[in-house]
């Protein structure tokens, strides 16, 4: 299993645009300490400061990180690059999977459907803040390299193309083999978010256009 400690302020009251870090651990299946793996950044956040405390939100094409567990591999990746990392179980190195790509730039199209999205995904309260946030945040220059990672019950690895704000239709993916290979490129059912992918299956929770989920399990040919 992997953990990851907490989050370490120091003090302190976050405010702006910050990325924090906290250690990941290795623990044994009966929950005891196997080993510490070291320490990797989390997500983006955009933190607000009030009296007593502080609140945070998602920034726009906020940098994340991705953590996936399969067998005896840990894959961890950075949305800044593109690029996964294939650790063992005490952290040591094992192979570092690349893939070319071409960043997307980010122009006043996409701030402002970025802004009008998460508008909609707002209630009232919540809508002063968020127009604060897009105010007051630099704006990045280019998109991150990839939206999520999954490994399948092969240890295959599977990419998925950014999706940015406003981005209709299926969703890319990009697959490599145990080795780091590309393997093949497919698309799948818009709204789908896989949870777990089989030898012949995917199976994943797909939202409707009202955002009400749905438990899907689709057929999976890899001849």
């Amino acid at each position: 299993m992997l953990g990851r400690g907490f989050v370490q302020l120091g003090g302190r009251t976050p405010e702006g645009l910050e990325r924090q870090s906290a250690i990941a651990y290795h623990l044994a299946p009966d929950g005891t300490l196997a080993d510490t793996i070291g320490a990797f950044q989390g997500d983006e956040l955009f933190f607000i400061p009030f009296d007593r405390g502080f609140s945070f939100f998602r920034p726009p094409f906020g940098r994340t990180s991705a953590f996936v567990v399969a067998g005896d591999r840990l894959h961890t990746a950075d949305s800044e690059h593109a690029q996964v990392r294939i650790l063992s179980p005490d952290g040591t190195p094992r192979m570092l999977v690349r893939w070319a790509h071409t960043a997307r730039r980010i122009d006043a199209q996409a701030a402002q459907r970025a802004l009008e999205q998460r508008l909609n995904e707002s209630d009232a309260r919540e809508r002063p803040e968020i127009e604060r946030m897009f105010r007051d945040l630099p704006m990045p220059v280019t998109m991150p390299a990839f939206s999520t990672i999954r490994v399948d019950d092969d240890l295959n690895l599977w990419v998925q193309a950014y999706l940015a704000p406003g981005d209709e239709g299926e969703t890319s993916w990009t697959i490599f083999d145990r080795d780091g290979r590309v393997v093949t490129r497919l698309d799948m059912p818009a709204g789908l978010d896989p949870t777990h992918i089989g030898t012949d299956f995917v199976l994943g929770v797909w939202r409707n256009e009202l955002d009400v989920e749905h438990v899907r399990l689709y057929r999976l040919d890899k001849t």
